[in-house]
């Protein structure tokens, strides 16, 4: 069929710091950028390209080097996937915090101690993490008309699993967005207040005007079968949404949660947590205890408000300030 598609409409690869498929096909490769932060750094990616003219639609994962569903499944749809039935073009990046990975280390990169999810927009000469956001944003956002970010639960967090996007005053985005996160289909599904200054990438990308989701499935650094299901499903259930693959998409009901409160940790001290997933807990209900090395109590920890337990720390090490519990409100 060549660079020719039916009615003339050629799919478009956007993405200029990769070698484009050929309409149709699919790459799977490695890719490295310029910037002195980055240097040995090799990134994975599947790129598809479509026969048909559609929409352009990045999928990343591995922002954190704990969270292990969303790279597996990002690896398992860029092989799987028929190109030839995709409109448009497709990117995963199945593994974005090349550092954090393989240094198993929860939350920040190593080399700058910090949080890449709360790096963006960065900046090209910054540090490691500083300068990945630049390029996730500047080449790989930017390009795209829709990102969808797949999280789960760090080394340490577990959590229930739900999706969130963001609140835009565009109708038409709203409606996007509300669509594409009842595709993916999670039990929970948050709604975020507009992103102003944003330092995360769906944040960032939401502000962009992107169709925007992020995706929280399993934790505790394990994958299981069971989060590579929900996240397969929900990828192309989510793709069909976008008109990415063809068919009708189905839509799961889900529990909205309209707020949450983060509970945090009010000394340094050993974490012993007194809730259980999905548990409805009133204010003033025990979370969780602190104690010290010697198991002297050192601080109960209680709930602040009424709400369910979207998800929890269960590391035994807790340092001052750091989440302990989410409570979101249903």
């Amino acid at each position: 069929m060549g660079e020719q598609a039916v009615g003339g409409e050629v799919a478009v690869f956007p993405w200029a710091f990769i070698p484009a498929p050929e309409p149709g096909e699919r790459r799977a490769d490695f890719f490295t950028w310029p910037d002195p932060a980055l240097v040995g750094l090799r990134f994975p990616y599947f790129a598809l390209r479509g026969r048909a003219a559609g929409p352009t639609v990045a999928i990343t994962a591995g922002i954190h080097g704990g969270e292990y569903p969303g790279p597996l499944a990002a690896i398992a749809l860029g092989r799987t996937l028929d190109p030839a039935i995709v409109r448009g073009a497709l990117l995963i990046l199945p593994l974005v915090n090349q550092s954090a990975f393989w240094a198993r280390s929860a939350f920040v990169t190593p080399g700058d101690g910090l949080n890449l999810n709360r790096a963006f927009p960065g900046k090209l000469d910054g540090t490691v993490s500083e300068a990945l956001a630049h390029r996730l944003l500047t080449a790989v956002v930017d390009p795209a008309d829709a990102l969808i970010d797949l999280h789960s639960g760090d080394i340490f967090e577990t959590l229930a699993d739900h999706s969130g996007r963001y609140h835009t005053d565009d109708a038409a985005l709203a409606a996007r967005n509300a669509a594409l996160q009842a595709a993916f289909g999670l039990p929970y599904a948050e709604v975020y207040g507009a992103p102003t200054a944003p330092r995360s990438l769906t944040g960032s990308a939401a502000a962009r005007g992107k169709a925007t989701l992020l995706v929280e499935v399993g934790g505790n650094g394990r994958a299981s079968a069971e989060n590579a299901a929900t996240l397969d499903l929900g990828l192309r259930e989510a793709l069909r949404t976008l008109d990415t693959l063809p068919g009708t998409p189905r839509p799961r009901p889900a529990t909205a949660i309209t707020e949450a409160a983060q509970v945090l940790a009010p000394v340094t001290g050993l974490w012993c947590p007194a809730v259980a997933l999905e548990q409805e807990v009133a204010a003033g209900d025990m979370l969780g205890t602190l104690t010290d090395l010697l198991g002297e109590p050192l601080a109960d920890v209680t709930a602040p408000c009424g709400g369910m337990v979207l998800y929890y720390m269960t590391s035994l090490a807790a340092h001052a300030g750091e989440p302990l519990v989410n409570l979101a409100r249903r």
